[in-house]
């Protein structure tokens, strides 16, 4: 029990000291960002990622620094990241459609449907964590709502504590199953962004496998699924293939 003690002490201890060296690299990234030295910036971005504390600025910065050195796939996969992290977000959304721009694939995407277009956006309006908040929220006001109707000491109150409670309660219910939903669409969907300049995806996973179509640095993609070194990959417009996992990375 004393060891347990003293393992979870010192990892407390050390918390501090590592968010402190992660802020002094990212100052030090950012500083030679602005000084044109983007490749020893990447380097630094890079070395936070390795030690596992990430974060919407992270990834967009380490965009910027990969879109500056010219690599337009790591500069969008990033890009892509950071907006996991922070859906809708302005400056990343922006400097995306920078960035496809200057792609080479121009894919049209299969329309959707009007509601089923209109769910997902919904669903991707907030991160993760921001639905979850929004469950805690409204579980804290049903808590209020019923410390009002059994502590209330007029009708008026017991009434308003009901009411309010019976409106938190079905409000409750409705973002749990948002919050599920987004989770469910964040977890089952698996996107990959090639970083390779040219790849010619295959129809089979073997590289002796006919071409089915070729695609370039940059191009998004949904991942469906894996065989060995290989991944099944569809495109927005419903162009189907596989590509070896070493040409691309997954957002």
């Amino acid at each position: 029990m004393n060891l347990i003690k003293v393992i979870i002490f010192t990892v407390l201890l050390q918390m501090p000291l590592i968010a402190s060296e992660a802020d002094e690299l990212m100052s030090r990234a950012n500083q030679l960002y602005q000084e044109d030295k983007f490749d020893e910036s990447i380097v630094l971005y890079e070395t936070i990622l390795n030690n596992g504390l990430i974060s919407e600025n992270l990834y967009y910065n380490l965009g910027n620094s990969y879109f500056k050195m010219g690599q337009t796939g790591k500069a969008i996969l990033n890009y892509e990241r950071a907006l996991k992290i922070d859906p809708g977000n302005e400056d990343v959304e922006y400097n995306i459609s920078i960035v496809k721009a200057r792609t080479t694939d121009n894919i049209r995407e299969v329309p959707k449907l009007f509601i089923v277009e209109w769910w997902e956006g919904f669903l991707a309006a907030f991160s993760t964590t921001t639905w979850l908040l929004i469950v805690v929220a409204v579980y804290i006001m049903l808590l209020i709502f019923l410390g009002i109707y059994f502590t209330g000491k007029t009708g008026r109150l017991q009434r308003l504590g009901f009411l309010g409670g019976s409106v938190c309660l079905a409000a409750l219910i409705i973002s749990i199953i948002l919050l599920v939903s987004h989770v469910n669409r964040v977890t089952s969907s698996e996107y990959g962004v090639l970083i390779e300049a040219e790849y010619a995806v295959k129809q089979s996973p073997s590289s002796s496998s006919s071409d089915v179509f070729i695609i370039h640095e940059g191009l998004k993609f949904s991942i469906e699924d894996k065989v060995n070194e290989w991944s099944r990959i569809r495109l927005s417009d419903g162009k189907v293939g596989w590509l070896p996992s070493g040409t691309f990375e997954v957002i």
